[in-house]
């Protein structure tokens, strides 16, 4: 069971979270089954102010966090706790599978853990694709990716590809950065000293409506 819920608060343990997923109760069926819960909660202003696909984007990722919650409330996750983050959880989730010996992708980076992550975000980024086409909007591959990396972009795979060894980001670190800022704040990018995030020499804008509650 997975609930929705948009409230002023995200999450105690991170309060300048834009949404949190926390487990819920759960119950055993008449045939024993267990039945889990998921609770996902949004902060009323983040929904006030974001574009549509920020919002879809953002309901894919805490779907993830539920569903690597699972695994953990089954067993499979063990050395994480219930407070840790999605980033946290999905690098547990790539390190299960390595464990596992499941690693069936063409290597990106020649590390296992950072290979799956990056198809990870393939995945992620082709059900973004299939919500942005019901909606009727045009846009490139490229956009949907970047949207995927959103509450990723300090995982050691995204470091690997996308800054150098100053930490500093590469042009399509740039890209990603400014695509998630934009679309999150509905305003054309920028970094934290206010200055413009360019992309082919252009300010980074958000490319998706207003999301409408």
């Amino acid at each position: 069971m997975y609930n929705i819920r948009n409230n002023t608060v995200a999450s105690t343990n991170n309060p300048a979270a834009n949404a949190a997923t926390k487990i819920g109760p759960y119950i055993t069926d008449n045939d024993g089954n267990i039945i889990y819960t998921y609770i996902t909660t949004f902060k009323n202003d983040y929904l006030n102010t974001v574009t549509d696909l920020a919002i879809a984007t953002t309901t894919i990722h805490e779907s993830i966090h539920s569903m690597l919650f699972f695994l953990k409330q089954n067993g499979y996750l063990n050395s994480i706790s219930e407070n840790s983050s999605y980033e946290e959880l999905m690098e547990a989730f790539c390190n299960l599978l390595i464990t596992s010996g499941y690693n069936p992708f063409t290597p990106i980076t020649g590390t296992p853990q950072h290979d799956i992550m990056f198809h990870l975000i393939g995945n992620i980024a082709d059900s973004l694709k299939q919500y942005g086409v019901s909606k009727g909007y045009n846009l490139p591959d490229s956009y949907y990716n970047a949207m995927a990396w959103g509450g990723l972009t300090t995982t050691d795979a995204f470091n690997e590809l996308y800054r150098d060894s100053n930490g500093n980001l590469n042009s399509d670190g740039e890209y990603i950065y400014g695509t998630i800022w934009a679309e999150e704040h509905n305003s054309p990018a920028q970094y934290s000293d206010g200055s413009p995030v360019l992309h082919l020499g252009h300010q980074i804008i958000p490319l998706s409506p207003k999301c409408q509650n």
